[in-house]
């Protein structure tokens, strides 16, 4: 009896300490990395449109661009090519002229073009650089900004 009674006392100590650290897991879960959290700034001016903590699952900014279009939040035409996509046109903004093109800009330093020839504008305060990569490859941080406008 005493060998039955050590044996359902180890067994029950064991699914204890197992349903414990089930709860501990699940209790400790990292929050889901897959939402994440941006701004973007589309135009300057009276124009301008601002998704200010927007909220998206989206791993790229032509993703981001799809599904405010869906939502009937913005209007955009995009050419595609061996490159991505080229933005033609934004909201109502258009290159006006052969110099004139709509530019890509974010705050994340990996991305930000370092020469000569990069585009720098300023909403709240903060600084963005003209992007090297463009619209399709630019990928989405948590916590980053974007800014669409003329150049």
């Amino acid at each position: 009896m005493k060998v039955f009674f050590k044996k359902s006392i180890t067994i029950l100590l064991i699914f204890l300490c197992a349903i414990m650290l089930c709860v501990f897991m699940v209790s400790c879960a990292k929050p889901d990395k897959s939402i994440k959290n941006i701004t973007l700034v589309i135009g300057q001016g009276d124009s301008q449109k601002i998704f200010s903590n927007y909220k998206t699952e989206s791993e790229f900014l032509i993703d981001v661009l799809n599904e405010l279009k869906d939502d009937n939040k913005i209007t955009f035409t995009a050419v595609n090519s061996s490159y991505g996509a080229y933005l033609t046109e934004i909201n109502g903004i258009t290159p006006s002229g052969d110099n004139s093109y709509i530019a890509i800009l974010t705050t994340i330093g990996k991305y930000q073009d370092s020469t000569e020839y990069k585009v720098e504008k300023v909403y709240n305060d903060i600084v963005f650089v003209s992007s090297i990569v463009g619209v399709s490859d630019l990928k989405i941080i948590d916590g980053e900004s974007y800014m669409i406008a003329l150049a």
